[in-house]
């Protein structure tokens, strides 16, 4: 199991390259009031992933019907006895704008220690314009990137012996503590701060900037 931090489009395809991984992801479309079910996950095929990774919007908010949601540990057994790649997750549940962390799902609630192999890793990316932009087209940002001089990629990972513990009798509150220590190596390792901001949190902020930007551009018009 790979668990990981989340700006852009780059994580995807550096991830795809070096360990043919499979992906998942929290369904982030729910009804007002609703709550993430707990150690639910979506798998993503290749096309869907890059579909998630990929948008105009680098939104990572993609709808997903609720038939599509399975237990991690079903998951991961299911990984086990094929030839794919480890599970990739990315616990915020979103793309961040690369200056914090957002608050991580609970994803990860009921996940089994037994023989699985947790690996953490930091990304951090950059150069004069980032790779990570939440509200700039796909075409735009690319071109932005194509004419900088300099993009860069630093992948850092912790020993195994540094993951903090993990048992099969936790409860929720202890799996929220748990990944919280995660979330902490990982700030710390790319030095960034984290923030209370969650996933859904994030969509809803969208969902209302582009309904601001669409009524500013038929005013315009």
């Amino acid at each position: 199991i790979i668990i990981c931090n989340r700006r852009s489009f780059i994580e995807f395809l550096y991830l795809n390259y070096k360990y043919s991984p499979t992906f998942c992801i929290v369904n982030n479309c729910i009804s007002q009031g609703q709550k993430l079910i707990g150690g639910k996950v979506i798998k993503l095929n290749w096309f869907s992933a890059s579909k998630e990774f990929l948008n105009d919007k680098f939104y990572g908010i993609e709808c997903f019907k609720t038939n599509s949601v399975v237990d991690i540990n079903d998951l991961i057994k299911s990984i086990k006895n094929s030839l794919n790649g480890p599970l990739v997750v990315f616990v915020e549940g979103a793309n961040t704008n690369g200056l914090t962390l957002l608050t991580p799902t609970n994803a990860l609630c009921g996940l089994y220690k037994n023989d699985n192999l947790i690996h953490i890793l930091a990304f951090d990316n950059g150069g004069s314009h980032s790779t990570a932009q939440p509200v700039q087209s796909l075409f735009t940002h690319l071109i932005w990137l194509c004419a900088q001089p300099l993009n860069w990629l630093c992948v850092k990972k912790i020993e195994e012996t540094e993951v903090p513990q993990l048992t099969n009798t936790m409860s929720e509150q202890q799996y929220s503590d748990w990944i919280s220590k995660v979330f902490d190596i990982i700030a710390g390792m790319i030095k960034v701060k984290r923030s209370q901001v969650t996933s859904t949190a994030k969509k809803e902020f969208l969902e209302y900037y582009n309904k601001t930007q669409q009524t500013q551009y038929v005013k315009n018009e």
